[in-house]
């Protein structure tokens, strides 16, 4: 008989699935387990989980092999990637294969928290609207949660937020932008929502490049985005390496 947990735990590491357990389960939530290839696919297989945190460097199988078998089976649960070795390629990686989130390791109490709240809203919210994630025809994206728009006549690209992103993080009590001229990395953040349950939420960006403009009419009334998030961009920026950061975008 099948027992349901809400989030399945893979890593080869036991002190990190020890951990994944204790912080999950002091909010509530309840873990389950597997390290090895054929443990990993027998529980994906025979379970429903509500989240799945995954690492990526594992010896006998990648995230990014986790993340194409689940891509396979059409579910809806999403993938939290989890890796000791933080890079803009493997988050760009994981994005572009469907990933969720990518969360660096060490990951403190607050970004396991706030990285799961948000996996299992994405899950509710998946079952709600049976995985409709629908972009604009002009609108290229970055995973689940970030948009690139069409050239503008100075060369410049808008880069926003999608629906599904607001959805899951909840009531917004605040958004912290970042200043002209700063420079963004594909797949990083670039500013950060501060959401009424106080979890703190960092923005991707799909596209790396230099900030020439910010929407001073998000900055100043964060809530026009609940009205037309892909009217309502974040910043107009120039890229940095076009080729290359376009080409992890669908």
């Amino acid at each position: 008989m099948e027992k349901k947990y809400d989030i399945l735990a893979i890593d080869d590491e036991k002190i990190i699935l020890d951990s994944i357990k204790m912080i999950a389960g002091s909010e509530g939530f309840t873990v389950d387990f597997a390290m090895t290839p054929e443990e990993i696919h027998k529980k994906i297989d025979e379970n429903t989980y509500r989240l799945i945190l995954s690492d990526i460097m594992m010896p006998d199988i990648t995230g990014f092999e986790i993340l194409e078998y689940i891509a396979k089976k059409n579910m809806i649960t999403p993938v939290i990637m989890t890796t000791g070795y933080s890079t803009t390629e493997y988050a760009v990686k994981s994005f572009a294969l469907g990933a969720l989130e990518f969360l660096p390791k060490p990951f403190n109490y607050d970004e396991l928290i706030t990285g799961i709240s948000r996996g299992i809203r994405c899950y509710d919210f998946n079952k709600l609207e049976k995985c409709k994630l629908e972009f604009p025809p002009t609108h290229k994206r970055l995973g689940k949660y970030c948009w690139l728009n069409n050239q503008t006549s100075d060369g410049a690209y808008q880069i926003g937020i999608s629906p599904m992103f607001l959805k899951i993080v909840g009531e917004i009590n605040e958004i912290q932008m970042m200043n002209l001229d700063e420079y963004i990395t594909q797949a990083a953040s670039c500013g950060k929502l501060i959401a009424k349950d106080g979890l703190e939420h960092y923005i991707p960006t799909a596209f790396s490049g230099r900030i020439i403009e910010i929407n001073e009419d998000v900055a100043s009334n964060f809530k026009v985005l609940y009205d037309s998030p892909y009217n309502n961009w974040l910043y107009r920026i120039i890229p940095t390496d076009y080729d290359y950061d376009y080409k992890n975008l669908t």
